[in-house]
């Protein structure tokens, strides 16, 4: 501001700044502050139950780091691909293809995916990722990925518009029938996975072919964030 001899005003500058995009970056930081606080506690209690469950269900020590170590990278897998994408969604095709990758070369022909791809929710995405790792373990040990003839075929489809059906299936290989015993693996493939995205599961046992069926209202799947 200019005065005059008399200290009367003369002339005055006024400066206005759009600080829009300033606002919405601390926004947007305060918002991923927020979620890795939230996501971070309910991680701690997932792999706290997951650790419980996995050395119940352990016959001996290196059996349980093995089995352990498997799903922590499983759901860290899963957690990458949320962080990119700022904890919004995770696309289902990437997810398979990165929960995959650690089993087999996802882009041979001994796994064929079909569906229109989807954003899931970060909580389906957590509960698709450990059950997508504990399908391929079981893959590798007894199923289609036991043998070099063995395929999965992974599809999906929206149901009346409303419900995904999620299918994984084995041929090719002599997979063991219904087993008596059922461990961790089984909760997390059929129980919690239900109760994170509010669906069913069937599984059948046949010879040479094995089937896991999710299907889930497309609501608890999709991520509802813009």
């Amino acid at each position: 501001m200019d005065r005059g001899s008399d200290g009367s005003a003369m002339r005055m500058v006024s400066i206005v700044a759009d600080i829009t995009e300033r606002k919405a970056a601390e926004d947007h930081v305060k918002f991923l502050l927020s979620e890795t606080a939230h996501r971070s506690k309910n991680l701690m209690t997932v792999i706290s139950a997951v650790a419980k469950r996995t050395a119940a269900n352990s016959k001996t020590l290196k059996d349980f780091d093995e089995r352990f170590q498997g799903r922590l990278q499983a759901m860290a897998r899963s957690q990458d691909l949320l962080v990119r994408q700022d904890w919004r969604s995770v696309s289902l095709k990437q997810l398979i293809s990165h929960q995959l990758e650690a089993f087999l070369d996802t882009t041979a022909s001994r796994l064929v995916v079909n569906g229109e791809d989807l954003d899931l929710s970060p909580e389906a995405a957590e509960a698709i990722g450990l059950a997508l790792h504990e399908l391929a373990t079981n893959a590798v040990k007894h199923g289609s990925l036991a043998s070099p003839t063995g395929r999965i075929d992974l599809a999906w489809q929206i149901k009346k518009g409303e419900t995904l059906e999620l299918v994984w299936k084995e041929s090719g290989a002599a997979v063991s029938p219904s087993p008596t015993r059922q461990g961790f693996g089984h909760v997390v493939l059929t129980e919690m996975i239900s109760r994170a995205v509010n669906g069913s599961v069937e599984i059948g046992y046949s010879t040479g072919a094995l089937s896991w069926t999710l299907q889930a209202p497309l609501s608890s799947i999709t991520s509802q964030r813009e």
